[in-house]
């Protein structure tokens, strides 16, 4: 991340596109490098870093205390600028991180990795993961392995 010479914005990657329904390609976000930066306030930069690394599930009043700002201005502000609310764009990187700890599936269950993931229990990691990809854990497991 890159600071400008303007006060009180950074340069983050900007929010990617989803493929259309009609579409095989995974349902999350991909970004490549050749996806323009856009300018966002520091604070959803920062909210945005640290739903990335965290393992755990950040709230949103916990982010929000953590970068500075009441949770609505944090909510309001970043899904403006991220393109996708805070909620989700938690859920969907929790799910990045389960597909990379299940991997194949072997030496892990669906169980351990979602729990791995920061998913506080199955049908929490149920639900999720038919909200991102319209699919129960199983069939997208099934169809990846296709």
């Amino acid at each position: 991340m890159t600071a400008l010479r303007s006060p009180g914005l950074v340069r983050v990657e900007a929010p990617c596109e989803r493929p259309s329904q009609n579409s095989s390609a995974s349902p999350l976000r991909r970004c490549t490098s050749t996806t323009p930066a856009s300018v966002v306030h520091p604070a959803v930069a920062e909210a945005a870093g640290l739903l990335r690394d965290s393992s755990s599930a950040p709230t949103v009043a916990v982010l929000a205390r953590a970068v500075g700002l009441s949770p609505n201005h944090l909510s309001r502000l970043f899904a403006r600028q991220m393109g996708t609310s805070v909620t989700r764009f938690r859920n969907e990187h929790r799910f990045r991180r389960f597909l990379d700890a299940y991997g194949t599936g072997h030496g892990i269950t669906v169980l351990d990795a979602a729990l791995r993931a920061g998913f506080g229990s199955y049908p929490q990691f149920h639900r999720i993961t038919r909200s991102i990809t319209g699919l129960s854990p199983a069939d997208y497991l099934r169809n990846q392995k296709e």
